[in-house]
Parts: structure tokens; sequence; C-alpha cells
């Protein structure tokens, strides 16, 4: 009876209807890890999907993406999404808003319905079991209010591409001013570009793969550009060269910064930018946390 009271009181407090299936599977997966704190022994999701039904706390939190990761290197951490956490969606789960997990505040919406990517829960084929938000390559996008200018920077995505074209993965609040992009004219071929051509690949991420890809824009000749299989947790791309200056002043996802060119054919779990160009030591750290959160065990 002590459960049935906390579960009622978390529900009843969330204010929405939880018969949606959004609301029932977000309101239970964040319930796991409240429970949690509760020091509960033992709970049972009986409402949940069959494909997620641990029986004790261990098999909550060694179920992906129902137990909580340890944070990203923290300085400099500019804006921070995170597809389990902290987004708005309607009752299609279409997302008009991903919030920024920093205290920054730099959320990234979208008004539009039609322009609305889709967030699913999925614990199947997300990264390690975590949820993801999906772009359509048609015109969906997302796009954060106009900041001051920032210099350099450093992004992190978690990332699945699913067909071969051209599709920006982030950039600022124009075209081109600081973009990370997939060029549909070879299949896995992802550039940088920040007022001229920087490093690329044609070992950016297979079809259907999910990835990790770190983009370091770096005024100069240290512009870096790296890629990791999360399913065979292997590297596959280290490219380093010059770029032009790069810069940005809003953070755009899915399309180039003015939400027209490049739309994005893939699924996105997770975002890290940096208002910095991040060490190579700072890189590893990055890339340590994703393998930690995303690699399955």
């Amino acid at each position: 009876t002590g459960y049935d009271s906390r579960i009622q009181t978390y529900i009843t407090g969330q204010g929405t209807p939880f018969a949606t299936g959004y609301a029932k599977n977000h309101i239970l997966r964040d319930l796991n890890r409240k429970l949690y704190n509760y020091e509960l022994s033992s709970y049972i999701t009986d409402s949940y999907d069959a494909g997620f039904r641990p029986t004790t706390l261990t098999g909550i939190l060694a179920a992906g993406g129902g137990g909580d990761a340890p944070d990203p290197p923290q300085d400099n951490l500019f804006a921070f999404y995170k597809a389990n956490t902290n987004f708005t969606v309607d009752e299609s789960n279409a997302v008009s808003s991903w919030g920024d997990d920093t205290s920054n505040g730099y959320d990234i919406t979208q008004g539009v319905g039609d322009k609305q990517p889709v967030w699913s829960d999925s614990n199947v084929d997300g990264p390690n079991g975590y949820e993801y938000i999906a772009f359509d390559g048609s015109n969906d996008f997302l796009k954060s209010s106009v900041f001051t200018t920032q210099a350099n920077g450093t992004y992190c995505l978690i990332v699945r591409r699913h067909t071969q074209h051209f599709g920006a993965l982030i950039d600022g609040n124009t075209n081109s001013s600081q973009t990370l992009y997939f060029d549909g004219s070879t299949e896995r071929r992802l550039r940088m570009y920040a007022g001229g051509y920087g490093p690329w690949t044609n070992l950016g991420p297979e079809l259907n793969i999910w990835y990790c890809v770190i983009a370091r824009f770096q005024s100069g000749s240290l512009a870096r550009l790296v890629c990791r299989n999360l399913a065979t947790d292997t590297e596959t791309a280290d490219a380093l060269s010059n770029i032009g200056s790069p810069s940005f002043n809003a953070i755009t996802v899915g399309t180039q910064g003015a939400g027209v060119a490049m739309p994005l054919d893939a699924d996105i779990a997770e975002i890290l930018v940096y208002n910095e160009a991040s060490s190579d030591s700072k890189i590893s750290d990055i890339m340590a946390y994703a393998q930690n959160k995303f690699v399955s065990s």
C-alpha cells in the first residue's frame, strides 16, 4: 500500500493524461528512477510494454535506458539535449520543444506541426535502450532562440542515419555558420563547414547503425571530426584539418540554419554543445561518457 500511494501521488502530479502511450511509458520510466530514491527493494512494472519488465531495481537499472548514466564533462557545456527527459510532445509524439538540460535554457523548439520530429520511447532499437527523436528527411527541424555569438564550438551527437542524401545534423542561426552534415554524394561521407570546408571522412556513420560523432570547430588547422560505431564500440574515423572561421549564435538541429536546406533523415538520442574548441583529452572524456552510456555491455 505504501507503493500505491506514492505511485498515485506521482502520476497525479504529472498533469498529463496517463492513458496516452507517451505519458504511460515516460511516467513509468521516470518513476522507476524515483522509486530507487525511496530505496525500495523490488518493483514490477506490470503496465509497461512486454519488452521491458524487470522485477527488481537491479533489473530496472540494468535495462539500458531505464537507469541514470554519469554526467558528461561539465566545463563549458553550453547546451545538453537528452531524448529521455525534458521535452514536450503531443498525443502523436510530435516534438514541439526539446529542453536544454543545462541552466542556460537554450531549448530548441518547433511550432509548426508538420515540421516537428517524432519522439520514440523504444527500448528495442534505441542506443542501449535509450529513447530518440526521429527527423523525417523532409522538413523536420528544431531551433533555439538567438544568443551571443560563440567563436568556436564542439558538438557531440548520438545519431543513426537512414538514407544516403545531404542532411545537416546541426548548424548555427544561418546556413553554414558552423555546420556538421552528411554529404549525400557518398554513402558514409560526413563533413564540417564554417567559412570553408573543414575535416571530412568517408568512414562516417553507416546506414541504420548508432554512432557517436564529435566535431571540434576551431579556426585554423586543428578542426577535428571523430566517429565511433556504438554497435561494435570501434572508432571508424578521426580526421584533422583546416577550417575557416566558425561562429554560431543559435542552435539548429535537423537542417541548415535557415531551416530549409539539407533536411536530415536520421534519429538523434543526445546532443552535447560546448562553447569551446575542446582539447583532445576533453574529446576523449566526452567519448568515454558516450561509450559508458550508449554501448551495450
